[in-house]
């Protein structure tokens, strides 16, 4: 039996047979979303129930199945990246390569997903009691896991997996000490990978940050902006978060304004439309008349940022750079607008700017097992978790069955009532 073993974003199932081991001790059903070509998520995703996980972690290379792990799917969330993947239209997060342009077709079937928090189920290699994950830490049967590489498809509800190359063990007695586990501490788990790894990267890599200095952002209350305002304050930095009201009313932006405030923990919000005005710069003024009124910034008169971080671009982006300080810099991260950056000269050379970029997909790549500064992270985003120090921010689950009604859910304006986002989680198993 031959496997396949590609993966922009997903991982790949074989189509020239059932690849990997059986359900082990589960005698559940296999489910999945997968894709076999290209095209928007909605008319390509396919919900299928099989009486054996298609699997390729295992590929022909491989002559052993030792450190091999059964892993059960909890929760796994639905980020635009995942969505642009199944476009065809995101880079593969191991080769750092966008597909060729116009594929459509695909060599094999793709399960959707990046991360996710899983339970390890089954032990396959004879008469082991435990194996070891990226860190060297010991997983047994009932630890809880997460991916260590973002391109391992998990919307699905199994997998078979080599521990040491694609698990990371979270702490069991810090998560659950009362070994019973808790929705709200999963649901977190399930988000560690990308969003809270990001925020503490950009926060961390680009500009010395000391307490008293100010970062500002766009994308103030999505979920990379919720983790950045909460890990910062905890450093005794400032943030300043840009928030676009867009369709929602008066009532709901105030509710939204509140929810970045109290769980986001930023120190200013300010409305994106005000900031950006109608020719994209002018939130400058607006943002020093606010900065004067929080004590303690930079010292006795209040300092302009030192940091911006973009994941919005276009008029957005173009504003955040005119608030700068001298010398101060500019990470992008994402851009959701589809505009894309203009910047004037002058900032360039008479404010010297620094225009950066940040992908969390390389720094995984770049970091891989053992890698002190990964662990590092890793275990101080759990910890902090744990401590009450980060939430993730809201969520809306719905079954992996389900995925049409959360692909047609509106993550950014909501569509509950109080109209704050929520991050769209599949609920992978039902017990």
């Amino acid at each position: 039996m031959s496997y396949t073993w590609l993966s922009p974003y997903r991982t790949i199932c074989s189509q020239r047979g059932l690849a990997g081991w059986a359900l082990g001790r589960s005698s559940r059903l296999y489910h999945e979303l997968s894709y076999s070509k290209y095209g928007p998520a909605s008319d390509v995703l396919e919900y299928r129930q099989l009486d054996h996980i298609y699997d390729s972690a295992i590929g022909s290379h491989r002559t052993s199945d030792r450190n091999g792990v059964q892993v059960d799917f909890i929760y796994a969330p639905v980020h635009p990246a995942h969505l642009n993947a199944i476009e065809g239209r995101y880079p593969d997060p191991n080769t750092l390569k966008f597909p060729e342009r116009n594929a459509v077709d695909l060599e094999a079937r793709c399960i959707g997903g990046g991360e996710g928090v899983a339970r390890v189920s089954a032990i396959h290699e004879n008469g082991a009691q435990e194996v070891f994950d990226i860190f060297n830490r010991s997983i047994k049967v009932g630890d809880f896991v997460v991916m260590a590489q973002p391109g391992f498809g998990t919307w699905r509800s199994h997998a078979n997996v080599i521990a040491n190359e694609h698990l990371i063990k979270l702490p069991q007695h810090a998560l659950f000490p009362s070994s019973t586990y808790t929705n709200s501490l999963l649901v977190s788990a399930a988000q560690i990978s990308t969003n809270p790894c990001t925020a503490y990267r950009m926060i961390s890599d680009f500009v010395d940050l000391k307490p008293g200095d100010v970062v500002i952002q766009n994308g103030g209350a999505s979920a990379v902006g919720i983790c950045v305002s909460q890990l910062l304050r905890k450093r005794g930095v400032f943030t300043v978060s840009i928030v676009r009201k867009g369709e929602r009313s008066v009532s709901q932006f105030e509710c939204l304004r509140d929810y970045v405030l109290r769980v986001g923990k930023a120190s200013l919000v300010i409305c994106e439309e005000e900031f950006c005005g109608e020719k994209g710069g002018g939130g400058n003024s607006l943002l020093k008349k606010e900065l004067s009124q929080l004590d303690g910034v930079g010292g006795s008169s209040f300092a302009l940022p030192k940091l911006a971080l973009n994941c919005v671009g276009g008029k957005s982006a173009l504003a955040l750079t005119k608030c700068i300080a001298q010398g101060g810099t500019m990470v992008t991260y994402g851009g959701m607008s589809k505009m894309p950056l203009t910047i004037p000269t002058g900032l360039l050379i008479f404010r010297d700017i620094r225009l950066r970029g940040y992908w969390q997909s390389r720094y995984v790549v770049k970091h891989q097992a053992n890698d002190d500064s990964r662990k590092k992270m890793v275990d101080e985003i759990i910890q902090d978790v744990v401590n009450g120090n980060l939430n993730m921010g809201y969520t809306k689950e719905f079954r992996l069955e389900d995925y049409r009604d959360a692909l047609n859910y509106n993550w950014n304006t909501s569509d509950e009532s109080d109209g704050l986002p929520r991050k769209v989680l599949f609920r992978c198993t039902e017990d």
